[in-house]
């Protein structure tokens, strides 16, 4: 008889595509999810309000969300679990399996002996200690449920958002539904597509399309690629990918995975942007394309395809002011400092409480010539943050600046 405990083996296959939100990219910009038919990105946000939903009134939700976000960030990871409901998450995954119980008894096992939730919250952590920061963006209310929106910023500054749904489990508030925009997926989603393969190598079910069946051949070379772009081997990732069987090739999650390899290589960006394309052919339609997509944008320049993107997130996340600062950086680079400056002109740069908001910020103001604003923002980055500049003279960004009277109030402060 199988000992379907062993899928313990399995279980940090879902934490690497969990963790490839951080190692996405190099740049500095985010992407939103278009139009799509997925509800769970499209559907209407609504301003959050007193009455109780779920029976979880406004300050019961707050409290859940601020006391996520402080154990995570202080790396408290006892709190941090009691405020995840996993075991719901991974009743979840097993649903619509028809698994024999034997079988749903060892995935519980094997995902409960090695939990990935354990293994994200370390990694979060981590990311915030070399640099990064994990900050709760706004809570919404989201086909009648309240729903804690994240944004985490890796080490790298890659960006992505985490949705968490808000639920009560007994007298505890918590949540039971975690959502991943670079997977464009549920967590629970993602560790079924693990589940399947494992259920179909065990000859438990014989009605798995064909595409599943020949994952299973390919499972460890993909274990290998998930943890090659994990630890930015992209050379082992890429030549991993060429070894896969086709079909598995052109699955959702290798597809990703050779995009991220791909990325930030700059003598091998078209084939990172033909990867993309062939990404938006397969999968039209899908949650994470946006993320790919908004680098697509940016590296060809298409003002169009990176506000499509931009309002899409900014709707789904009830509007994240950094992530806007974000983008009217990348249209000031683009020479379009009117709609720049239009776009940022009342985002409270400070409130943000992070240098990355002031640099987006100072990107704007110098390319639009505004010395004042310019100045405003230097002087922020280095009394606020610590930062030390060489001589501005010597940058040919800042030469008009350095010819301003803000200059001089500059470098007589």
């Amino acid at each position: 008889m199988a000992d379907y405990s062993r899928l313990l083996r399995f279980s940090p296959v879902v934490l690497l595509i969990l963790l490839c939100i951080t190692t996405d990219r190099t740049r500095s910009v985010m992407a939103a999810p278009q139009e799509t038919n997925d509800k769970r990105l499209t559907t209407k946000v609504t301003p959050d309000s007193a009455e109780k939903i779920d029976g979880i009134s406004q300050a019961e939700s707050q409290a859940f969300a601020r006391q996520l976000e402080a154990a995570v960030n202080e790396g408290d990871l006892k709190t941090a679990k009691n405020l995840i409901w996993f075991d719901k998450i991974v009743t979840r995954s097993l649903e619509g399996l028809n698994a024999p119980k034997q079988f749903e008894k060892g995935f519980r096992i094997g995902m409960n002996s090695n939990p990935p939730v354990d293994l994200l919250l370390k990694q979060l952590k981590k990311e915030v200690d070399s640099g990064g920061s994990y900050r709760l963006v706004s809570i919404v209310i989201r086909d009648g449920h309240r729903h804690a929106i994240y944004r985490l910023i890796g080490a790298n500054s890659a960006m992505n958002y985490h949705d968490f749904r808000i639920t009560r489990d007994g007298k505890k508030v918590c949540t039971d539904q975690f959502f991943i925009a670079l997977t464009g997926e549920r967590f629970s989603d993602t560790m079924k597509k693990i589940a399947l393969p494992i259920l179909a190598k065990q000859t438990v079910i014989n009605r798995l399309t064909g595409a599943a069946q020949k994952s299973l051949d390919s499972l460890e070379k993909q274990q290998i690629i998930s943890r090659a772009v994990l630890s930015s081997d992209m050379k082992t990732a890429l030549k991993t990918y060429d070894e896969l069987p086709a079909e598995a090739q052109k699955s959702k999650l290798m597809q990703l995975y050779r995009i991220m390899a791909l990325a930030g290589d700059p003598e091998r960006e078209d084939e990172y942007l033909k990867s993309i394309d062939s990404y938006t052919n397969d999968f039209p339609g899908d949650p994470s394309l946006g993320l790919v997509l908004l680098d697509a944008a940016v590296l060809r320049k298409d003002v169009k395809l990176l506000g499509t993107s931009y309002n899409a997130l900014n709707a789904w996340t009830a509007g994240d002011p950094l992530l806007t600062l974000m983008i009217g950086g990348v249209l000031a680079n683009f020479g379009h400092q009117e709609k720049a400056n239009k776009l940022v002109a009342d985002v409270d740069v400070t409130s943000i409480k992070l240098a990355t908001a002031h640099e987006y910020r100072l990107s704007v103001s110098i390319a639009s010539d505004d010395h004042a604003e310019t100045l405003r923002q230097l002087t922020a980055l280095r009394d606020d943050f610590g930062y030390q500049f060489t001589d501005l003279t010597t940058v040919p960004q800042y030469k008009a600046f350095s010819e301003s009277p803000e200059y001089k109030t500059w470098t007589e402060d």
